[in-house]
């Protein structure tokens, strides 16, 4: 159970990731806030589950600060 748990948590990171890249690729300002926008826009224009979960996941993660 312990390496689903190591590769959801790999998976937040690269969502993260993913996202800065994005936004840097576009121009814009890296803040919390703005890698959480663009989270929660990679899950509003994904129709894949697993891609609009981890997503969820990584933006709530960072609204919380546990990273």
């Amino acid at each position: 159970m312990q390496g689903n748990d190591s590769d959801r948590k790999a998976l937040i990171g690269c969502a993260i990731g993913a996202a800065v890249v994005s936004l840097v690729s576009n121009g814009h300002t890296l803040s919390k806030e703005n890698i959480i926008y663009e989270l929660e826009r990679i899950k509003a224009d994904s129709s894949d589950l697993q891609v609009k979960s981890i997503s969820k996941a990584a933006a709530e993660i960072l609204r919380k600060g546990e990273y």
